[in-house]
């Protein structure tokens, strides 16, 4: 199964916050790691993986997307 990780700036759910989700095919793990940095939420991506480009249709507070 695919697995994709979306770091969010700032979402509904953790005001001020960066949330590192993992995403399983259409479906989010439940368990997400917050940080207060950009930085600190990328060393919660697991090593190996590749930063895409945003998309013009993306989330506003999707930050950045990896696979």
């Amino acid at each position: 199964m695919l697995e994709i990780y979306v770091i969010y700036q700032n979402p509904n759910d953790y005001p001020g916050k960066f949330v590192v989700r993992r995403w399983r095919g259409l479906t989010p793990d439940p368990h997400a790691e917050v940080r207060t940095t950009l930085t600190a939420a990328r060393a919660a991506v697991p090593p190996g993986l590749v930063l895409l480009s945003r998309c013009p249709d993306d989330d506003p507070c999707i930050a950045e997307t990896w696979l």
